[in-house]
């Protein structure tokens, strides 16, 4: 089973579309744990500028951990906090850091195997690579200069202990 969650309109083919507001293939309240799937259920989760929205991401993603299977593909993105759209929607509840999905916390339960800054315009697309180079300096040091944009995470379910 695959799940788009927080999908709004954006109802994909092979996943279940889960939101709390839109017309989803279910409705659930993604903020409130557990979620109704059976541990180890989930092969993906697709979570696309939803992470934000929730409180207490970090048991969020526990959560998530709990019902993929090992060797499920997480694919998530959230706004940069030097974003200029982080704090432009009043339910987001928290913008997020490149260092947030390098937490010591997370490596029991998930393999990093990518984080990437990303910025929205053309023009700043060659800068990408090297703010992806050196993201600590970047953060820093120019992130109050240069605006970013989002976080693009892929994360894979480590075996339950």
């Amino acid at each position: 089973m695959k799940l788009n969650l927080g999908c709004g309109k954006d109802k994909r083919n092979g996943y279940l579309n889960i939101d709390w507001y839109e017309d989803a293939d279910k409705r659930i309240n993604l903020s409130k744990i557990p979620y109704p799937f059976k541990e180890n259920s989930v092969t993906e989760i697709l979570a696309l500028n939803i992470l934000e929205h929730l409180e207490n991401p970090y048991d969020i993603l526990l959560e998530w951990h709990r019902i993929c299977k090992p060797g499920a593909k997480i694919i998530l993105k959230v706004p940069h906090f030097a974003s200029g759209n982080a704090w432009a929607d009043l339910q987001h509840k928290r913008p997020f850091s490149w260092y947030c999905f390098q937490n010591e916390d997370l490596k029991p339960f998930f393999k990093n195997i990518k984080c990437k800054i990303t910025f929205p315009y053309k023009i700043q697309k060659p800068l990408e690579w090297f703010v992806n180079q050196a993201p600590k300096f970047w953060e820093y040091y120019f992130s109050g200069i240069i605006r970013s944009g989002d976080i693009e995470v892929e994360l894979i379910v480590k075996e339950k202990n």
